[in-house]
C-alpha cells in the first residue's frame, strides 16, 4: 500500500478547518444537525482505518474506550455550541477573520 505523505493530509486538513466556520455560518440548518452531521462525516471518514486496525482496537482497555467515549461526547458538545454560536455573529466578521 502506497503510503501518503504527512504534508499534503496536514494542508488539507488547515483547508478544512479554515472553511467550517464559513460554511456553518451560511448554512440555513440547525446548529445541531449541522453539528451531527460534522460528526457523522468525521466517523465515516475514519470508517476504513478502523476497518483495518480492527485487530488493534481489540487489544484496547475498557478504561481508555471509556475515555474515548467521553472525549466524543465534549466533542459533539464543542461542535454544538460552537456552530449555535456561529449564529450571533455577523457575516462581515466571519469573512474578515478568515481573510
Amino acid at each position: 500500500m502506497k503510503k501518503i505523505n504527512a504534508k499534503i493530509i496536514v494542508i488539507l486538513g488547515v483547508i478544512f478547518v479554515s472553511f467550517s466556520a464559513i460554511l456553518a455560518k451560511l448554512s440555513q440548518a440547525p446548529s445541531l444537525v449541522i453539528a451531527m452531521y460534522r460528526m457523522m462525516f468525521t466517523v465515516l471518514l475514519m470508517l476504513p482505518s478502523l476497518i483495518m486496525k480492527r485487530k488493534e482496537i481489540k487489544h484496547v482497555s475498557y478504561k481508555i474506550f471509556i475515555l474515548c467515549i467521553i472525549g466524543g461526547m465534549l466533542l459533539a458538545l464543542h461542535f454544538a455550541t460552537w456552530i449555535t454560536s456561529l449564529k450571533y455573529t455577523s457575516h462581515y466578521f466571519i469573512c474578515i477573520s478568515y481573510s
